[in-house]
């Protein structure tokens, strides 16, 4: 498009066939607005470049020379768009309608800097995202000494999103699922795009908060729906890795958007990974009695110890 209005950010690592799809999926199915396509590419080996080059020429390719993650893909891709919505979308999504309604809809409200499609998986199911447990307190203390209760307030949250979601509402939120984000591109510019020192995990948090803090509301338009496949990209990561990755975003988002009580919040995560390796033991010696397999739930209780471990170390490292 010589003058597109809406500028799609595919960020891309080795993911070759998702993004092909995803792409032909935008191509299928924006019809009613000028768009650009652009991929960041980090550093894929499995021939991405060449297929997006090949099958879509029309796109522009950025290619990173090596993983920079990606909110610093997101923001090296901003660079290079020229219409003034930004959509970021993972490569491994679908688009199934109501782009071109949801990218309305942010024109005509100059209050929102963000909306977000529903989001549903393979098998139709609705994900429901909202603000993690650490961003408030009292809930986190409380799942970490009575989950139940916790699970409670989580319900009735997603009693009322399901509520909104049936109406075909459009809503505010907290936070919106991070694997389709459109932005104004002046919100964008206001929070300065994506945190890059944010390797992966927990951006749509951060970007939200910021955006809520400097006066932009953040929307969920449920007219619109996306197909999500998710976690192709971290498949080919060792999970040891992607655990520290976690624990280290999770250490700076909360030094950031929490500086008063960043240490709390963080210890009461490493402690709920205990409470649910106990929990998960328990229901060993449970099974163990019954004579049933126990495989999967020693496995669950060894994850969050090593998880707990890691946030242990994490937690003492200095920046």
């Amino acid at each position: 498009m010589t003058d597109p209005q809406l500028s799609i950010i595919i960020v891309n690592f080795n993911t070759k066939d998702d993004c092909v799809q995803c792409i032909q999926s935008v191509r299928d199915r924006i019809t009613e607005i000028p768009y650009e396509v652009i991929v960041s590419d980090n550093g894929s080996s499995d021939g991405s470049a060449a297929a997006i080059r090949e099958k879509f020429p029309w796109v522009t390719l950025i290619e990173n020379r090596q993983n920079l993650g990606f909110g610093r893909a997101n923001n090296i891709g901003a660079e290079h768009a020229r219409g003034d919505v930004l959509f970021f979308l993972n490569p491994d999504t679908v688009i199934d309608h109501g782009i071109g309604l949801m990218y309305g809809y942010l024109k005509e409200h100059r209050d929102a800097g963000m909306i977000g499609p529903l989001v549903s998986d393979q098998n139709n199911k609705t994900s429901l995202f909202y603000p993690p447990v650490y961003s408030h307190l009292f809930l986190q203390i409380t799942d970490l000494i009575a989950a139940p209760a916790a699970r409670l307030v989580m319900t009735w949250k997603k009693y009322r999103y399901s509520r909104s979601i049936a109406r075909q509402a459009t809503f505010e939120t907290g936070c919106i699922i991070g694997c389709a984000m459109m932005f104004r591109k002046d919100a964008y510019d206001a929070i300065r795009g994506f945190d890059g020192g944010i390797f992966m995990y927990g951006e749509e948090f951060d970007v939200c908060r910021r955006l809520r803090e400097t006066g932009y509301r953040v929307m969920v338009f449920s007219r619109s729906r996306i197909i999500h496949f998710g976690g192709h990209s971290t498949k080919q990561i060792p999970p040891d890795f992607i655990l520290r990755i976690g624990a280290q975003s999770l250490k700076r988002l909360l030094k950031k958007h929490f500086p008063r009580t960043w240490q709390i919040r963080y210890t009461i995560e490493t402690l709920t990974h205990i409470r649910q390796a106990l929990s998960a033991c328990s229901k060993v010696v449970v099974r163990t009695l019954a004579r049933s397999d126990t495989g999967a739930n020693l496995a669950y209780a060894r994850s969050h110890l090593r998880q707990y471990r890691l946030m242990r170390e994490i937690l003492r490292e200095k920046e």
